[in-house]
């Protein structure tokens, strides 16, 4: 018995730290380069492309603090595309963390497909229905016929005139910041909550392991042997005292949960997902956030 306990619980306890220990990986291998706004890992985009991507975004971003990121890639590094997407807008922090007004779009060369995600902010003034009428419009007969090139032209200038349209200049430049370095909050909260998870199911095994049994009625059986001390005094501790005033909090307050208040999951309230913001203003992403969805290649 005392085997089988040390066991459950080892088993438990190293799902936990290996969980906990490898957080860092889940996180995605391609990192922004320092144009920011422009990532040809496909090799398809020609360099007056990418430099209109970028000569444009600047202005884009220094009038308003939006950004239109575009990505070409062969490896979605095991993601579907749309989660790729997704987990790709949130850990570079496309657009303004205030506003939440990016756009990335991504061309999945290798697997003939394409996906375009909005920022959390705008998503009911540039919604997907928007989104699909450009992709179907101004990328899908060049993607079609293999023109990568012609077709990322058209497509960032109909996004560029889509995002100016809805958007209102700023009062003031967007702070310039440091690109940050550090694991997301988010992920470390989904992890820890893993953590927390696992360990009381490791109790709970304990407790059942170490639960008394009786093998049988009668005298002639022998009295059933006695529970362990820590178990009888956990289950004999007297009454608990009264609770104080109001609700508890629980673990993420009495409004916010492990996400924030305004539904954000684990990646933080306004949207951040589990990869969270990256980067700061000029090259970088201004730390926004996407809730997913967008539009892609058929849908």
């Amino acid at each position: 018995m005392k085997k089988r306990m040390r066991g459950a619980l080892t088993l438990v306890l190293a799902v936990c730290l290996t969980l906990v220990l490898a957080a860092p990986a889940f996180a995605l291998d391609l990192q922004p380069t320092d144009d920011f706004y422009v990532y040809d890992g496909a090799n398809v985009l020609s360099e007056s492309t990418e430099r209109t991507i970028v000569s444009q975004n600047e202005t884009l971003y220094a009038t308003y603090g939006a950004q239109i990121v575009v990505v070409t890639t062969n490896d979605t590094e095991g993601y579907s595309l749309e989660d790729f997407t997704y987990q790709l807008f949130n850990e570079w922090g496309v657009g303004s963390a205030e506003e939440n007004n990016g756009v990335l779009l991504v061309l999945d060369i290798a697997d003939e497909d394409y996906q375009c995600l909005q920022g959390s902010g705008i998503e009911y003034s540039l919604p997907t229905s928007t989104l699909s009428r450009i992709l179907n419009e101004s990328l899908e007969p060049d993607f079609a016929a293999g023109d990568y090139d012609a077709g990322v032209q058209k497509t960032f200038a109909a996004l560029y005139s889509a995002v100016e349209d809805i958007s209102t200049p700023l009062a003031s430049p967007p702070t310039q910041r440091e690109p940050q370095t550090q694991q997301s909050t988010g992920r470390v909260v989904e992890f820890m909550f893993v953590f927390i998870v696992l360990a009381v199911i490791a109790i709970l095994v304990i407790a059942a392991l170490s639960r008394p049994r009786f093998y049988g009625r009668g005298p002639r059986y022998g009295a059933p042997p006695p529970p362990p001390i820590w178990f009888s005094s956990w289950h004999h501790r007297g009454p608990r005292p009264p609770r104080g005033p109001g609700p508890g909090p629980g673990f993420g307050g009495p409004r916010g949960g492990f996400g924030g208040p305004r539904g954000g999951g684990f990646g933080g309230p306004r949207g951040g997902g589990f990869g969270g913001p990256r980067g700061g203003g000029g090259h970088f992403g201004g730390g926004g956030g996407s809730r997913g969805g967008g539009a892609g290649r058929g849908h």
